[in-house]
């Protein structure tokens, strides 16, 4: 009889080989789930794509020549003059600015005064050849690689009058009042004509804040939220008031201005940039687009051919 009721009945199953079975089936879920969310978040533009490595560590190499190289086809930025003070009158504020490589980028290869914001200092030098030169074509690389700070500064100087190499100011920016409390920032607050923050982490609400308040364009791309840090903040989607949590909702409280605009830059990872024109400009740009609709042309204090278009500048001081 019991050997007809094992024949009928499968043996039991060992309680160390379920356990077993349960955990391997565990992680092959586990596995699947992240699968799926790395999937959702490449298909929505918040990670970085691992084919712009470029083998120096960088997964988004291109994030700050795309982003320098929108920021002067979209804004009119003149370049160094000789009589430019750099410190007095620097044309970009680069906020948070990290290694220094949109400042450096602005400042050295487009010849835009800038000064940069930060409570590091950076070592441009390092940036320069490491981020910059390294990319530059052969012929350029040889004048370059190998040639100490003091050399490069010196070619710096003689590019055009005066360094152009970016200030840097060491400070923190985190608040309205803190920026405001400080003569240094609020100097080169009131001479700069744009604001611009890459990933600037909690400097970017004060960035959009004090560029409203003071009439300066601006230019930021969003990156962390930190909505623990920052508890107090709203947004209205779709008619319901909600806590800023997300990154999209990060998004789309810094886009509540009427003349805030939005576009999405050509690299990988969170590329969402958030901008405004100074009143000047904003309406400025309605005159020019009213006049394109009519073929009229449009005059400018400068022109020039610049990343294979031509662009009308037209300057305005705020």
């Amino acid at each position: 009889m019991a050997s007809l009721i094992n024949e009928i009945l499968p043996a039991a199953e060992p309680e160390s080989a379920k356990t077993e079975n349960n955990k391997a089936q565990k992680k092959a879920e586990g596995r699947e789930r992240a699968k799926l969310i790395a999937e959702k978040r490449k298909a929505e533009g918040l990670v970085a794509s691992q084919k712009n490595h470029n083998g120096h560590g960088s997964h988004n190499s291109s994030r700050s020549r795309e982003f320098v190289k929108w920021v002067i086809s979209t804004f009119p930025l003149s370049q160094k003059t000789v009589d430019d003070d750099t410190t007095a009158n620097p044309a970009v504020l680069d906020v948070a600015a990290g290694n220094g490589e949109i400042s450096l980028r602005l400042s050295f290869c487009e010849h835009i005064p800038t000064a940069m914001v930060d409570v590091r200092e950076a070592d441009l030098y390092n940036t320069l050849m490491k981020r910059i030169v390294a990319k530059l074509p052969k012929k350029w690389q040889e004048k370059l690689v190998g040639k100490s700070k003091e050399e490069i500064e010196a070619i710096s100087s003689s590019i055009d009058c005066g360094s152009n190499l970016p200030l840097q100011i060491i400070e923190p920016w985190n608040t309205i009042l803190q920026v405001e409390g400080s003569p240094t920032l609020m100097r080169a607050l009131r001479k700069s004509s744009l604001l611009v923050g890459m990933h600037a982490d909690a400097s970017t609400e004060p960035i959009v804040q004090l560029a409203q308040k003071y009439n300066k364009s601006y230019a930021v791309v969003p990156c962390c939220v930190f909505p623990n840090l920052f508890k107090d903040r709203k947004v209205v989607i779709d008619g319901v008031c909600r806590d800023v949590r997300s990154y999209e909702e990060f998004v789309e409280y810094l886009s509540a201005s009427d003349r805030a605009e939005r576009c999405t830059l050509k690299f990988d990872g969170r590329n969402v940039c958030i901008f405004e024109r100074s009143r000047e400009l904003f309406d400025i740009g309605e005159i020019v687009a009213e006049n394109a609709k009519v073929g009229m042309d449009v005059g400018g204090a400068g022109g020039g051919d610049l990343l294979g278009g031509c662009n009308v500048y037209i300057y305005v001081h705020a």
